[in-house]
């Protein structure tokens, strides 16, 4: 009997080894497990010139160079690793599918304070063969750039493999030449842009003798004849989402594994519901600024329905909206955590809610301090998501292009944009007020650039009194408002809404305070509101 169970689970052993075995062997390439449906395709592409495991074995026998990539990073050239970085090591894992990829650096790429150039960090996350080298005074780093170069030629002749400039995206494959070649010199000494390629042990004779420099991007619109281009400027993914160019479908590729524009698409056989959504976070007076807001929905875009989400609010002007059969109040227990994290104070409150709301209704989101002068087109209704830039400061952008105003938001519930946005509340800044509400969003429209329709006019952010439209040059710099410019010459058709952050103006903090006869804007459009919903001037 003993001897029969120990058959027994030598058996199950020997078989349960030769199914991992079977499933280790069979496996499909590593990076199908984790990239893109469209990147599958681009690697099956790839791959299925190997048609059998013996054309495999000998495509691997053949190199000559071994397939690993070397990056050499100095803090005295970069502070951040960029964009235009990123782009050049993704078309390396894209085009090479490198073995491993080395990192060798002197000072760790420095993260800026709302942690926009994080794209190395972000590729070390997907794909697990980059590896980090860090060495403080590293060779070259410090010296001239035939220093630099000196350095980088040794380390490759140690190594071999391939080194790639930092800011050299490569435009083709340069797999071929690791059956055919030894060794290639495609670089510009002075500036380092470009790359090398040896076996590894070969002495390289001098670069500066045998120099063949990629083009740079601003000066070629055809690039099949050369094995990469030179991003000398400094880039943003907005800037490629529609550039109709060599260079944009370039670029495009690289960073989403895809050629085409990246334009958001209207989608007229659903609309986002016409509905409108407030957070109202404790039992607080109505003001008449809001009493204007739910109006200016009301009776300018005309919703079928006004959701006020928390508690009902009161006051003499919520006495005035409370008994309207289309505003309704939706009980909301006061949120304290977000993904296990504590929420401080009510306005990060309504960041989380207000992406809840969005994701699971969809409609119209507004703050309380927003009014509406412009009805909804169905054109802006057909995209599953949209919002409008934000004014703020340089100190609050620091390295992003821009960022977005959540204090308006339309969409159909359950689309992409709002789906990732609230994902990204998953590392929840409380410290940081416009962190989750302004910046993570755009970084959601960046990763998926057809997710969300960025439309400026959709509101204005009128701060402390002075307006500023997100479309009128100069709109960062606090002191380019409505006061001294004809950016708003009709506000009427300028916006569809205008937000009223910082301090109220005196227009609309009461109903008699414009007195039927204010000569600004906003007592116009508090005028217009009431005009619109049929009420007269209570002086």
């Amino acid at each position: 009997m003993t001897k029969l169970i120990l058959l027994t689970i030598v058996f199950v052993i020997v078989a349960l080894n030769a199914a991992l075995f079977a499933v280790l062997t069979t496996r499909k390439p590593f990076v199908s497990m984790f990239v893109s449906q469209f990147e599958r395709k681009f690697d099956a592409s790839f791959i299925s010139k190997f048609p059998n495991d013996q054309s495999v074995q000998n495509d691997i026998e053949r190199r000559v160079v071994p397939n690993q990539v070397i990056y050499y990073w100095c803090a005295k050239s970069w502070e951040r690793f960029e964009f235009r970085h990123y782009l050049s090591m993704y078309s390396v894992i894209r085009l090479l599918h490198p073995d491993v990829i080395y990192f060798l650096y002197d000072e760790y790429p420095k993260a800026d304070k709302f942690e926009y150039n994080v794209w190395l960090d972000d590729l070390r996350q997907a794909y697990p063969f980059i590896y980090l080298e860090g060495t403080n005074g590293r060779r070259g780093c410090n010296g001239t750039s035939e220093d630099k170069l000196a350095a980088i030629v040794d380390e490759l002749s140690k190594r071999g493999g391939f080194y790639v400039n930092e800011v050299t995206v490569l435009s083709s494959s340069l797999a071929p030449l690791l059956e055919d070649k030894q060794q290639m010199i495609e670089i510009n000494c002075t500036t380092g842009h470009g790359f090398l390629m040896t076996q590894k042990g070969l002495a390289i004779p001098s670069v500066c003798k045998q120099s063949v420099s990629c083009p740079n991007s601003v000066q070629s619109s055809n690039y099949s004849s050369f094995y990469c281009v030179n991003v000398i400027e400094r880039l943003y993914p907005k800037y490629i989402w529609e550039l109709d160019s060599e260079f944009g479908r370039l670029a495009r590729w690289a960073a989403y594994g895809e050629r085409e524009l990246m334009r958001p698409e209207a989608n007229y056989q659903e609309l986002a519901p016409n509905i409108a959504h407030y957070v109202w976070i404790g039992n607080g007076t109505m003001d008449y600024l809001w009493y204007l807001s739910v109006l200016s929905v009301l009776n300018v875009v005309k919703v079928d329905k006004v959701f006020i989400h928390g508690e009902a609010p009161h006051g003499k002007y919520w006495d005035r909206i409370a008994e309207n059969e289309k505003v309704e109040v939706i009980y909301r227990y006061p949120v304290t955590y977000v993904f296990d994290q504590l929420i401080v104070g009510n306005s990060h409150q309504s960041d989380v809610w207000r992406v809840d709301i969005m994701t699971k209704y969809g409609g119209l989101y507004l703050d309380v301090d927003v009014i509406f002068v412009k009805p909804l087109s169905d054109d802006l209704r057909a995209y599953d998501a949209v919002m409008s830039i934000d004014f703020i400061g340089s100190y609050w952008i620091e390295d992003y292009p821009n960022v977005l105003q959540s204090g308006v938001m339309l969409g159909k519930r359950g689309s992409q944009f709002w789906v990732e946005f609230q994902k990204t509340m998953r590392k929840y800044k409380d410290d940081l007020w416009t962190w989750n509400a302004c910046h993570m969003p755009y970084r959601v429209k960046e990763k998926y650039p057809r997710s969300l329709l960025i439309d400026k006019r959709l509101q204005v952010n009128c701060f402390c009194g002075k307006c500023h439209p997100t479309w009128w040059p100069g709109y960062k710099k606090r002191k380019v408002h409505h006061l001294n410019s004809n950016s708003l010459p009709n506000w009427r058709n300028d916006a569809y809404s205008y937000h009223f952050t910082g301090s109220v103006p005196i227009d609309l903090q009461e109903e008699g305070s414009m007195a039927g006869n204010s000569t600004s804007i906003f007592g116009e459009m508090a005028r217009y509101i009431m005009d619109k919903s049929g009420l007269i001037y209570q002086d």
